[in-house]
């Protein structure tokens, strides 16, 4: 694999198991594997939290070409997760948490969580009070997944930069980070529009 081959300044090309897998060879003939599984298995993590903000946005979008922007953020975001979650080891299994089975998604339904009541009473005295304009919940979403998104752009560069310069990890955490605020910065744009 060239380096260049995954990691060119262009952030507009998706990230690939292949991409993933070639990397994780990398880091086995060249860096620190352990290293680089313990970024790729939080990577898997930090990415998956900004699965919600993401839908809410979309789900409350004020016209097409917002929902389809947010649409195809998370549809992005979604495959990178997969390519990522394609090169966890085994042995970093247990520092990215598989995705819940069908089971466990009816267990949590039927078997509510802690503190359920008080979300509940909070969610319907929310429902009691007036309705707010009709542009401010999709701004208040859209903020939330811009939020999401910066948040782990940051996360993960910061992650990056306590690798060597030139090691796997480093690279995949950089462009992560990259993809993550050009994402950003697509839904900022829409945010900015509305407002202004």
């Amino acid at each position: 694999m060239s380096e260049t081959a995954v990691f060119h300044d262009d952030v507009s090309t998706g990230l690939t198991a292949e991409d993933v897998s070639d990397l994780v060879a990398r880091s086995v003939s060249r860096d620190s594997a352990p290293s680089f599984q313990a970024l790729l298995a939080a990577s898997v993590t930090a990415l998956e939290r900004t699965a919600e903000p993401l839908e809410v946005a979309e789900a409350s979008a004020l016209n097409l070409a917002q929902r389809e922007h947010v649409a195809d953020v998370a549809a992005d975001v979604e495959a990178v997760v997969a390519a990522l979650r394609s090169g966890v080891s085994a042995e970093a299994r247990c520092l990215a948490p598989a995705p819940p089975t069908a089971a466990q998604r009816v267990r949590s339904v039927l078997r509510p969580a802690p503190g359920w009541l008080p979300r509940l009473r909070e969610r319907a005295g929310s429902l009691a009070m007036p309705a707010p304009p009709p542009t401010r919940p999709w701004v208040t979403a859209a903020a939330a997944a811009v939020g999401a998104l910066g948040q782990t752009a940051e996360h993960l560069a910061l992650l990056g930069a306590a690798q060597p310069a030139e090691s796997s990890a480093r690279m995949l955490a950089d462009r992560l980070a990259a993809r993550l605020r050009a994402h950003r910065d697509t839904l900022l744009a829409d945010v900015a529009r509305v407002v202004d």
